[in-house]
């Protein structure tokens, strides 16, 4: 990695944003813990995190699929319409 690259590196992960900031400090400081959760709670997570994916997509000219996706850089990623099988049973075995 060049210098220029690894100096531009923190800003990918746009710092001013305040809570962009601090999600990273708390994971650089080791303090971004949270309480174990039961597997049903860790799955309904999953699962809206799932349908939020596909929502946010329904607007976008590449509607279609599920966000590939989401980075501090980019925001949501475009659709990935190929994992739609994947995530069709995963949704029946969660039912």
């Amino acid at each position: 990695m060049n210098p220029s690259s690894l100096l531009q590196l923190p800003l990918r992960y746009k710092p001013w944003h305040g809570r962009h900031l601090r999600l990273v400090l708390q994971d650089i400081a080791g303090t971004a813990r949270q309480r174990e959760h039961d597997h049903r709670t860790n799955l309904r997570g999953a699962i809206d995190w799932l349908c939020r994916a596909q929502d946010i997509r329904n607007s976008q000219s590449d509607s279609g699929g599920v966000a590939a996706g989401w980075s501090f850089e980019d925001g949501w990623l475009p659709s990935y319409p190929e994992t739609t099988g994947y995530i069709i049973e995963t949704f029946i075995a969660a039912a």
